[in-house]
């Protein structure tokens, strides 16, 4: 995590907006009309530690695309390690379904 500076609400690069976690109770409302339609990103703050990001929902959503995407890849290098491994012997699906008792 990243030490912010303490102190009120402090733009720190264009676009985002920082600011103590304290402050943004009472300003809510207005925080999340700017992230939403000003497209700011706020960084909430506390004690001088970064806790948590409003972000646009169109920010959120590539982010999970991200995510998403960067799990398949994951999951394939792994299938792939596991596959190139001679040691590893394969399961038939019978066997699979049997002892987890899917039908």
């Amino acid at each position: 995590m990243t030490k912010a500076k303490a102190g009120k609400a402090t733009a720190t690069v264009e676009g985002e907006k920082r600011i103590a976690a304290s402050d943004a109770r009472s300003q809510l409302a207005t925080l999340l009309n700017q992230v939403a339609f000003g497209k700011i990103r706020v960084v909430l703050h506390r004690r001088g530690e970064e806790i948590a990001a409003l972000i646009p929902i169109e920010a959120y959503r590539l982010l999970e695309s991200y995510l998403e995407e960067l799990e398949d890849r994951l999951d394939i290098e792994e299938a792939e390690r596991i596959l190139a491994d001679p040691t590893q012997v394969p399961i038939p699906l019978e066997e699979v379904i049997k002892k987890h008792r899917w039908e």
